[in-house]
């Protein structure tokens, strides 16, 4: 149970200080020049064979960390069959990039990048090359995705699941507030929530107990889902509202029952 609060209090951190931290990428590399670091993620995370995915790219200035305008770049994928998808000339306003991909097979994939222009001017071309494994694996499988939730409820369809996943994949993942949000969040989540789902398959009253626990939560968190955030400062004033609602069920309301039974205690023990 300490796990699950610390998950929802992490939650709450991250989305009140997110502006705060760096991005991070599933895999960063810096070209031949020194002076360009390009960062890549695949959304989702663990793309299964044949499933629309995007790769997102971005462009970062070594020396000061900060996102490069106006970058202009293209690239391919190759699996190791040297099949090649072509990534057609792009030019990135801001720096940040996502381009659908589909990864057809199970398969090592070299992602290539290739930078050609920055502030409209042609430069030398600087290329970085990632390497992805698509190997079949599910985000949304018991080896990631809503693990504790999936093990309250009992299958990764249930509805609550489902909405969670929902709040996930069309909300969160749909800005770049909501994807650096869940970068880290997924790196802390999984380092306790596979014991966690265990212990719940194990123990039905500890089950029900997470159960009851997370419902609310789940039902606030949900509420993003029926409202229209088409941007970044949307998704950080629904974000703080959603924490301030949650403090308010699990701290706020908490703290004053228990003041109130103590008063009562008090004037029982008096009137004895």
């Amino acid at each position: 149970m300490i796990s699950v609060i610390s998950e929802f209090v992490f939650l709450s951190f991250f989305f009140i200080f997110s502006p705060a931290f760096a991005e991070e990428y599933q895999q960063e590399l810096t070209t031949e020049s020194g002076t360009i670091k390009v960062g890549m993620h695949t959304i989702p995370e663990n793309p299964l064979p044949g499933q629309d995915a995007e790769i997102r790219v971005d462009f970062i200035n070594a020396g000061t960390n900060q996102l490069l305008e106006h970058i202009d770049f293209e690239g391919s994928v190759i699996n190791s069959k040297n099949t090649i998808t072509k990534i057609p000339s792009i030019h990135s306003v801001n720096g940040s990039t996502t381009i659908p991909i589909v990864f057809m097979d199970k398969d090592e994939y070299k992602i290539n990048v290739d930078v050609n222009g920055i502030l409209f001017y042609q430069i030398p071309t600087q290329t970085v090359t990632f390497t992805k494994s698509i190997d079949g694996i599910s985000e949304s499988s018991d080896s990631g995705g809503c693990l504790i939730a999936t093990a309250a409820f009992g299958s990764e369809l249930s509805t609550q699941v489902q909405q969670l996943r929902e709040t996930r994949d069309n909300k969160l993942m749909t800005t770049d507030t909501g994807n650096t949000f869940m970068n880290f969040f997924n790196k802390y989540y999984y380092s306790f929530s596979p014991a966690i789902a265990d212990y719940e398959r194990e123990n039905p009253l500890f089950r029900e107990a997470v159960k009851v626990f997370i419902t609310p939560m789940i039902l606030t968190l949900t509420i993003i889902n029926h409202v229209d955030v088409d941007s970044e400062e949307k998704i950080i004033l629904f974000g703080v509202g959603i924490i301030f609602l949650n403090l308010l069920i699990y701290v706020v309301i908490p703290i004053f029952v228990i003041i109130k039974i103590r008063e009562q205690l008090k004037i029982k023990i008096h009137q004895v």
